[in-house]
């Protein structure tokens, strides 16, 4: 039974982190490295995970300060001695045969990467499905087509051979980290499977390490991702160019959404400049508007013309967030 280092992100979680954990432990799969990096915490966090330690020798914890999610998976990578590597969020948790299956059908099959699907949790309202453990295989040029289309950008439902991450690390200091990695860690690999049956729990927390607020430094993250996609795209001379420009697209009109909503900084200035400079230089070719839905593809066509249109949206986007929060707080 070859060993998997499971790589667990702590950032301010003391009311998750022994549920997250506590399902680590109880995997059916036993020969398991449980890595917590506590990313500053400054509530009970670290303090939990030094208890918890205590009680599982598996369990290994590494404390440092605040960097954020990236940096604190790429810690636990920097001393995962598995031969697989898997991540859980710290408020999420995971089904005790989760590794065990997968890990069966990655030796089965000779997958370099295995995923699952997901439920949701909001205040312990669980929905999704389940599926019937059917197995889809992909060679490497499907995947990686699919995977710059967005498909399954998520870390955290996968195991990996520790090969995968030889040289791959996530960007630090970045939000949205999943969308700047998934399609390079698909690209090293040769055969990548997925089965469809919901081992993973997905707390839906707003304190998350991976929450962000409706500010531009985020969404100018998410949108650099997509930038660094295309041009991935066109130096391998891949045939979906015209998906990754779309994707570009969407991300470049998001970021401006909240560009559009904050006060007039410099820094934001420059965002908007280089947003302008994206949108226009794209806007025009054929297919741009592909992976669009109708309000992203009215923006499109009206930047530059009726800006107020976007700019109303921007505000009632962010006057709907608002009222959700409040709804869902009470």
């Amino acid at each position: 039974m070859k060993k998997i280092s499971i790589i667990v992100p702590v950032y301010n979680v003391e009311r998750y982190i022994e549920r997250c954990v506590e399902s680590i432990c109880q995997q059916t799969y036993t020969n398991t490295e449980i890595i917590l990096v506590d990313d500053g915490s400054t509530d009970s966090s670290g303090k939990i995970c030094d208890e918890l330690a205590v009680k599982d020798p598996r369990i290994r914890v590494i404390h440092q300060q605040n960097s954020g999610l990236s940096a604190a998976r790429n810690a636990g990578l920097a001393v995962a001695k598995g031969e697989y590597i898997a991540f859980v969020d710290s408020d999420d948790y995971i089904a005790q045969e989760m590794y065990s299956v997968m890990i069966e059908n990655m030796e089965k099959y000779d997958l370099d990467i295995i995923g699952c699907t997901s439920f949701r949790d909001k205040g312990g309202k669980i929905s999704g499905k389940d599926g019937d453990g059917a197995i889809r295989i992909m060679e490497h040029d499907e995947m990686i087509e699919l995977a710059l289309d967005d498909y399954d950008v998520a870390a955290w439902d996968k195991v990996y051979k520790k090969c995968i991450w030889n040289g791959l690390r996530f960007p630090p200091g970045r939000l949205f980290e999943d969308s700047a990695v998934s399609y390079l860690y698909f690209d090293k690999a040769k055969k990548v499977g997925f089965i469809d049956r919901a081992f993973y729990y997905y707390v839906k927390n707003q304190n998350s390490i991976t929450q962000t607020s409706f500010q531009p430094k985020g969404r100018y993250d998410y949108y650099k991702a997509y930038l660094e996609r295309l041009d991935f795209a066109e130096s391998k001379k891949l045939p979906c160019r015209a998906i990754c420009v779309s994707r570009l697209l969407k991300a470049a009109l998001s970021c401006l959404t909240a560009v559009y909503i904050c006060e007039k900084t410099q820094e934001n200035e420059m965002i908007y400049q280089e947003l302008k400079k994206t949108i226009l230089a794209y806007r025009d070719e054929q297919d741009a508007g592909c992976r669009l839905n109708a309000k992203y593809k009215l923006y499109l066509y009206t930047f530059g013309r009726i800006d107020s249109i976007h700019k109303v949206g921007a505000y009632l986007s962010l006057k709907s967030k608002q009222w959700k929060k409040r709804k869902s707080s009470k």
